[in-house]
C-alpha cells in the first residue's frame, strides 16, 4: 500500500493565524538512503528543568523560581509573579552528565530578560500581575512533560490587573515547551465575560530588542466568555537548518541575535517529509511543540496480552542541502490501546530498532498521563501516551526506522520502564516518576522533589501477586502498595528539615531490560550534595529497586538527626512488619519483634557488620482494615558502602525507628552514621548500593513462573530467610579474561579492542542484567554462555530482536547493550556460568 505523503504542514504563526505551506521535496530516488544509526543525537540533545531552591524553597529575595537548561540555552521563572529572570545561549559546553550536577549560576549567570503578558480591552490596558493559584502551598506552575527531550510546563490562574489595580475577570494561562534547540512561550487568556475588540499580547525583550505576539482581533470581532485565544513566541537555534526566503510581512518580527533566535514559522520548518506505516498513519505538524506528531492510536499488535508489541514503520527524508534535526511525538490516547487483560499504559517500552529489528538505542522519552478529572477546561488531564525523540538526518537523505512499542513481555520475560507521569488530573502537579516490570500497574514511584509527603521512593508493589482490591484471586492487575523509603534525610541542629533542593533528573536508561535513573541536587541549605541513581531490571520472580548513591558534604554540616538511607519512610509507609532481622553472609545475626510508633529508635544503633548487611522485613500486616489481594515483605542489602564521616572512615549504623506516618503506627529501617558523631565536615562523603527487594509473603500468592522462587517460598514464606537467599544468592562474582569488569551487580563489562568480552559469573539468581559497554555500533553483536566447552547463542526472542536493550552515549559516540539472562541453579544452587560477547 503507498505511504501517504505530506503536502503541506500547518502551522500557527506568531499573531494566532493558521498558515498552509506548501513545500516541494526532491524524488526520494535522489536522496542516498541512510542507516538510522547516523541519525543519533549530539552530545547537546538534551534538557533539564528544576526548583533553584527546591519546591517548596525561595531565593533570598522571595522569589519561587523554576529553571530549564539545554545543551543549547537556559532560562529562569518567578512563577508567583510570572516574571521572565534570566534568558539566554549557554556557551560552555556540557555532557547530559555533567549538567546534572552543575550549580543553578549556569542559568542566573544569564542575561536578564522580560517577559509582559497584558490584554486590552475596552480601551483599557491590564497586565498580568502574577498568578493567583496556591495549593498546599505548592506554586501555580504545573509540570505537563518532563524527561530527557521535552520540558514541558504552565503557571495558571494568571491575574490582570489595569493601573488602579482594577483587575480583569478572565483566566490565563502561560505554557513553555522547550526542546534542546526550541523554546516555546504560549499566552492562553478565556475571558469570563464577552468582550469586542479585545486583543492578548505577549511581548519578550531579550538581548537588547523587543518581540511580541497578539491574538488575533478583526472589525466586529467578538471574543465570546469561554472562548480561548492565544499568541505564541517562538525561539530557535538555526545553525545547520535551511533557510527560507521571506515575503514582505510587516507584521514579521525581528530576527534576535546570537545562536537563540527569533522565528517566525516559514524560517523554522524545513522540508523535512515524515510518514508513518503502511496504513497511512496520520502524521501532522505541531507548531507549538516543533515536532511531528505521529498519531499511533488503533494499531494491531504483533502478538496477544503480555507478549503484545505495537510496530510502526517510520520514513524521515531530508532533500535540502543541510543536517535537519527531526523532532518526534509519538502519541496514544485513550483509545488507542488495542492490548486487552493488562494495564498497558502503566509499563509500556518505546523504542526506535532498524529495519531489521535491532535496537537503535535513540533514546525515546516516556511522558504519560492516566488522570482524568471530570473539567472540561483542566489541559492535559486524561489518559495519554507521548514518546519524544530526536534525529539528525544528514543532508539530501532518506532513512527508514522502526517505532516498537513493548508492554508487559519484551522476549517473553517481564520487560521493564521508566517514565515521567503526568499528575494533572490527581493533583500536586509536579515530577512525579513511575517504573513498572510488566504493565500490570506501578512498581516503584519516586518524587525526587518531595512534593506531596516529604519523601522520595514512594508506591512500591510487589510482582506477579494477586491483584488488589479483588474478592477474588486475579492476575496481571495492580498489587497492593507496601511503600515507601527515602535517600537523605537531614534535620539541622535546630532540628529543622532540609528537603532536596536544585534536583535534577537524568534519564540514561528507560528500559525494556534494565533502568537507569539519576536524581541529583542538594540539600536545601547547600550544605551536601547529593545523588541517588535508581533503576529495576527485566525479571519474572521478586522486584528489585537497585539503587546507588552519594553524599558530598561541601561545608561544615552541624545535625541533630541524619538518616543516610530508610526503608519505610518517615512521611509515607503503606505497611508495618512484625518483625525485624538482621544479618550478614554468615546468616541471621538477629531477629526482634517490632515496637511500632513513638516517632523515636526503639533500638539502639548497631554496627552494619560483615561483607553483605542485609535486614529483613517480615509477617507484613495492612494498614487497611479489609484488605484485599496479596501483601508483601521487604528487606534491605547493603551490597557496597564506602564513607568519610567527621573526617573519619564510617562503617554503617542501623537502627529501628518506631513512627507515626500518616496517622498509623509502623516502624522504619534507618541506616545511620556512627552514634556519637553530629558534625560532618567538608570532604565528607557516603558512596552506597542497596537493594530494596519486595517479596510475596505467601507462597500461594506468587503466580508467576520462576519454580526456585516458588519452592523457597513453599519452604521459607514470611521469614528472614528470604531476604537472606537474595543477599547470598545474587552476591555476584564476575572475572573477565577479556574486556573489564566495571560492576558486579548489576553486571557491567567493557569491551576490549575487539570489540569482545569473555567472562564469568559465579553465582545469581532470577534474570541477572548484564550490560556490555563500550560498542562502536548497535548490531552485529551476540551474547552467547559456555556449556560442554561449545558457545550457546542467547536467544530469547518472540517476535525477532526483541530481547535485549540498546542505549547510546553521545559523550562517547559509544553504545551499549544489555541482557537479562536467568543464572538460576537447580534447587538454587550456585553456578559458575562463562560468556562470550562478540
Amino acid at each position: 500500500m503507498a505511504i501517504k505523503r505530506m503536502k503541506t504542514l500547518q502551522i500557527l504563526c506568531l499573531i494566532g493565524i493558521v498558515l498552509s505551506l506548501p513545500y516541494s521535496v526532491a524524488a526520494t530516488e535522489r536522496l542516498e538512503a541512510v542507516s538510522p544509526a547516523r541519525c543519533m543525537p549530539a552530545v547537546e540533545d538534551f534538557s533539564y528543568m528544576w526548583w533553584a531552591h527546591g519546591l517548596r524553597g525561595r531565593s533570598p529575595e522571595g522569589r519561587r523560581v523554576r529553571c530549564i537548561r539545554t545543551g543549547r540555552y537556559g532560562l529562569a521563572f518567578d512563577v508567583e509573579s510570572v516574571e521572565l529572570l534570566h534568558l539566554g545561549p549557554i556557551a560552555t559546553r556540557r555532557t547530559y552528565g555533567q549538567a546534572l550536577t552543575e550549580s543553578n549560576e549556569a542559568v542566573f549567570d544569564l542575561p536578564p530578560a522580560r517577559l509582559d503578558l497584558q490584554i486590552e480591552q475596552a480601551g483599557t490596558v491590564y497586565r498580568c500581575t502574577g498568578s493567583a493559584v496556591r495549593r498546599q502551598g505548592t506554586p501555580a506552575a504545573r509540570l505537563i512533560e518532563s524527561g530527557r527531550f521535552v520540558q514541558r510546563c504552565d503557571i495558571v490562574g494568571l491575574e490582570f490587573a489595569d493601573d488602579r489595580g482594577t483587575r480583569l475577570n478572565t483566566t490565563g494561562r502561560l505554557e513553555i515547551v522547550a526542546w534542546p534547540d526550541r523554546l516555546a512561550l504560549l499566552l492562553e487568556v478565556e475571558p469570563a465575560e464577552d468582550w469586542n475588540q479585545a486583543t492578548a499580547t505577549i511581548r519578550l525583550t531579550y538581548d537588547g530588542r523587543e518581540i511580541s505576539a497578539v491574538t488575533p482581533s478583526l472589525p466586529g470581532d467578538a471574543w465570546k466568555a469561554g472562548q480561548k485565544r492565544s499568541a505564541t513566541i517562538i525561539l530557535c537555534e538555526h545553525k545547520g537548518t535551511v533557510p527560507f526566503s521571506l515575503r514582505e510581512n510587516r507584521d514579521s518580527p525581528q530576527v534576535v541575535p546570537g545562536r537563540l533566535r527569533l522565528s517566525t514559522p516559514p524560517q523554522e520548518i524545513a522540508p523535512v517529509e515524515v510518514t508513518a506505516g503502511a496504513d497511512a498513519r496520520n502524521v501532522t505538524y505541531d507548531p507549538l511543540r516543533g515536532c511531528f506528531r505521529v498519531d499511533l492510536d488503533r494499531i494491531v499488535p504483533q502478538g496477544e496480552h503480555n507478549d503484545a508489541l505495537e510496530r510502526v514503520k517510520l520514513t524521515l527524508s531530508n532533500p535540502g542541502p543541510n543536517q535537519q534535526i527531526v523532532r518526534l511525538a509519538l502519541e496514544k490516547t485513550r483509545g488507542g490501546f488495542a492490548v486487552r487483560g493488562i494495564s498497558p499504559i502503566t509499563g509500556l517500552s518505546p523504542m526506535l530498532r532498524d529495519a531489521a529489528g535491532h535496537p537503535l538505542g535513540i533514546p525515546v522519552q516516556i511522558s504519560k498521563n492516566w488522570h482524568t478529572k471530570r473539567d472540561l477546561h483542566l489541559p492535559y488531564h486524561g489518559v495519554w501516551f507521548h514518546g519524544y525523540t530526536l534525529l539528525r538526518l544528514p543532508p539530501r537523505s532518506r532513512t527508514e526506522c522502526e517505532f516498537t512499542l513493548a508492554y508487559a513481555h519484551w522476549g517473553g520475560v517481564p520487560a521493564v520502564s521508566h517514565a515521567q507521569l503526568c499528575l494533572i488530573g490527581w493533583g500536586s502537579n509536579q515530577r512525579w516518576e513511575q517504573s513498572a516490570i510488566g504493565s500490570w500497574g506501578e512498581s516503584i514511584c519516586y518524587e525526587p522533589d518531595q512534593g506531596q509527603v516529604g519523601g522520595t521512593v514512594l508506591d512500591t508493589r510487589p510482582l506477579m501477586v494477586w491483584a488488589m482490591k479483588q474478592d477474588r484471586p486475579r492476575k496481571w492487575g495492580w498489587t497492593n502498595n507496601v511503600g515507601g523509603a527515602d535517600f537523605l534525610v537531614y534535620y539541622d541542629a535546630d532540628g529543622k528539615k532540609q528537603s532536596n533542593a536544585r534536583m535534577r533528573a537524568m534519564h540514561r536508561r528507560i528500559g525494556p531490560n534494565l533502568t537507569e535513573v539519576t536524581y541529583a541536587g542538594q540539600s536545601a541549605d547547600g550544605k551536601i550534595d547529593l545523588q541517588a541513581t535508581v533503576g529495576i531490571a527485566r525479571s519474572d520472580d521478586v522486584l528489585r529497586g537497585l539503587y546507588r548513591f552519594r553524599y558530598d558534604v561541601r561545608r561544615t554540616v552541624e545535625f541533630s538527626r541524619l538518616v543516610l538511607f530508610q526503608a519505610g519512610g518517615d512521611h509515607y509507609s503503606y505497611t508495618g512488619e512484625r518483625k525485624f532481622a538482621r544479618g550478614n553472609e554468615q546468616g541471621l545475626i538477629e531477629q526482634w519483634e517490632t515496637q511500632w510508633g513513638g516517632n523515636r529508635y526503639k533500638t539502639p544503633p548497631t554496627e552494619c557488620t560483615g561483607r553483605i548487611p542485609w535486614f529483613s522485613m517480615h509477617e507484613a500486616v495492612s494498614r487497611d482494615p479489609s484488605p484485599a489481594g496479596a501483601w508483601a515483605n521487604r528487606g534491605i542489602i547493603l551490597r557496597h558502602w564506602d564513607a568519610r564521616l567527621g573526617g573519619k572512615p564510617a562503617p554503617p549504623y542501623a537502627a529501628e525507628r518506631g513512627a507515626k506516618v500518616r496517622g498509623t503506627d509502623t516502624s522504619l529501617i534507618d541506616v545511620l552514621p556512627p552514634p556519637g558523631l553530629s558534625r560532618l565536615e567538608p570532604g565528607d562523603y557516603v558512596e552506597a548500593e542497596v537493594v530494596h527487594l519486595v517479596v510475596p509473603q505467601r507462597a500461594a500468592d506468587y503466580y508467576g513462573p520462576n519454580e526456585n522462587l516458588r519452592a523457597a517460598l513453599a519452604q521459607h514464606a514470611d521469614t528472614w530467610k528470604m531476604v537472606y537467599r537474595e543477599a547470598i544468592g545474587n552476591d555476584l562474582h564476575v572475572t573477565a579474561r577479556n574486556g573489564r569488569v566495571l560492576r558486579r551487580y548489576s553486571i557491567v563489562v567493557e569491551v576490549d579492542k575487539s570489540q569482545s568480552a569473555d567472562f564469568t559469573v559465579a553465582g545469581g539468581i532470577g534474570h541477572v542484567p548484564i550490560t556490555l559497554e563500550g560498542l562502536t555500533r548497535h548490531n552485529g553483536y551476540a551474547l552467547a554462555e559456555i556449556r560442554d566447552g561449545r558457545p550457546h547463542v542467547v536467544d530469547q526472542s518472540v517476535h525477532g530482536h526483541d530481547f535485549w536493550q540498546t542505549d547510546y552515549d553521545p559523550a562517547t559516540g559509544r553504545f551499549s547493550r544489555t541482557y537479562n539472562v536467568s543464572l538460576d541453579g537447580p534447587g538454587d544452587r550456585r553456578r559458575q556460568v562463562r560468556f562470550v560477547f562478540r
